[in-house]
Order: structure tokens, then sequence, then C-alpha cells
């Protein structure tokens, strides 16, 4: 496994904050981008910690881990390869 580093270190990260700032920027609004957050499984657990009295500031997650992806690729896109879903025979 590779070491630790910070999300903005991938590519693919930098891609998908970048699409959520266009399109907020373009008017879509906070609820809609919310309907997709909501959807990771950290944003869950943080939300079920939260409804049982925890607080914000004293939960702490492990290192996101990137399987499957395909790293040499630069930019994203929705292929099932880029998703690390390559079903195409050997």
């Amino acid at each position: 496994m590779s070491p630790e580093q910070p999300l903005s270190a991938e590519p693919i990260w930098n891609q998908v904050v970048a699409f959520a700032l266009a399109q907020a920027k373009s008017g879509v609004s906070g609820k809609d981008l919310l309907a997709v957050a909501i959807r990771s499984p950290e944003f869950s657990a943080a939300n079920q910690l939260l409804n049982k009295g925890s607080k914000l500031e004293d939960i702490v997650f492990t290192a996101l881990a990137l399987l499957g992806l395909n790293l040499d690729r630069t930019s994203f896109d929705s292929s099932p390869t880029c998703l690390g879903y390559d079903n195409r025979p050997e």
C-alpha cells in the first residue's frame, strides 16, 4: 500500500472538487450537491455518530484508500476502467 498523502495529491480528487465547484457556480443548489455527498460511507458514519450525540470535532476517520483505480491516469472519466470495473476479457 502506498504511504498516506493528502487527497489534493490525487488527480481524481482534484477533478471531482473542480466539478463540484463548477456545478455550484453554475447554479446547482447546495441541496442538490449534498444529495450526492451524502451517499459516501464517511458521511453516513459521521451522520450516525452525530445523531447519537457525538461532536463533529471528536470524529476521526482512518486514511482513505482508493482501491481498484488505474492510478496512471491523470484525469477522471466515467469509463469502467477508470472506475476500477474493467470487465473486458483478457
